[in-house]
């Protein structure tokens, strides 16, 4: 016989080996399982005596079949039925074992041993365990029957209640549909009278528009030659108050000119007279004569 060595006998294999696989049967808790390393000439056959106890597994079978612990209730079920540690199962066992957990679970079954042992059959001297089996087969299959009889009365019923609910949906879409054709029709009458009423009101605007469109046509034309008329005056205005303002500069030119003229008249006049009166009097005072002028002007019987 040949003896393999293990290849975990050291902490790094071991860490290597937990970073690839979990070992839990739960999510975040992986640290539960507690694996640690075998010495180099440790069997898989030692036996445990003292606590911790603890149980030997090939890494392969975790590796192949995922097989994850604490062990579900049938892997355990089967182990203590056939009284045999996990690494005593030979990998092909395992595999059937996985493999018909999995096929339940995909048929929403719960895994019986009964079922799996009509499969299956365990190569073991001595005729007890057959007779538990048979028995243990026997009753799980009156259990199956009496699961499956009911499951059926269950469909069964399940389909009356459906089809009892889908005559009820039929029922009540045939009276939504009603409804909805009347309410819909309704509508659609409302919804005819409001078109129509708005087409005439937009009709009677339309037309009152274009009314109000000629007349303000009408306005802005007036307006327009108002506006022409206004400019031609303005223009015609500016042109005379231009000319009457030459005028008045010839008329104050005229008027400061006569102002002048008269100024100068009434002071050769005055002068002249003051001759006069000296050759009429020749006697005068010349002082008395030189008070006299033209600027000045008598008040109270003075010359001021």
């Amino acid at each position: 016989m040949r003896v393999t060595t293990s290849m975990f006998t050291s902490p790094e294999s071991i860490i290597r080996f937990r970073e690839g696989y979990s070992l839990y049967n739960g999510d975040g808790e992986d640290k539960l399982v507690i694996v640690e390393t075998v010495r180099a000439d440790e069997l898989v056959t030692a036996v445990n005596g003292e606590e911790p106890h603890y149980f030997y597994m090939y890494a392969n079978v975790i590796q192949t079949l995922n097989l994850w612990f604490p062990l579900t209730i049938f892997e355990d079920t089967i182990l203590r039925l056939l009284n045999v540690a996990p690494s005593q199962f030979h990998p092909n066992s395992w595999a059937f074992v996985k493999g018909y957990e999995l096929l339940c679970y995909a048929l929403d079954l719960e895994p019986s041993l009964g079922v799996f042992f009509c499969f299956y059959h365990v190569k073991m001297k001595g005729t007890i365990l057959t007779h538990l089996l048979s028995a243990h087969r026997d009753k799980e299959i009156l259990e199956a029957s009496s699961k499956v009889t009911r499951a059926e009365q269950a469909v069964s019923d399940a389909e009356r209640t459906v089809t009892e609910i889908k005559k009820q949906w039929v029922d009540e879409v045939d009276c939504l549909m009603r409804t909805h054709k009347e309410a819909l029709a309704e509508m659609r009458g409302a919804h005819g009278r409001e078109i129509a009423e708005l087409r005439k009101k937009h009709a009677d605007e339309k037309a009152s528009l274009r009314t109000k469109a000629v007349i303000l046509e009408a306005e802005v034309t007036t307006l327009e030659v108002l506006r022409n008329n206004l400019i031609i005056s303005l223009t015609q205005s500016r042109k005379d108050i231009s000319e009457l303002e030459e005028d008045v500069d010839e008329l104050e030119e005229t008027n400061t000119a006569l102002k002048q003229s008269m100024d100068d008249k009434y002071v050769d006049g005055f002068w002249s007279s003051i001759e006069q009166v000296k050759i009429l009097f020749p006697e005068l005072d010349p002082d008395v004569l030189a008070q006299v002028d033209v600027m000045k002007r008598i008040k109270d019987g003075k010359l001021i």
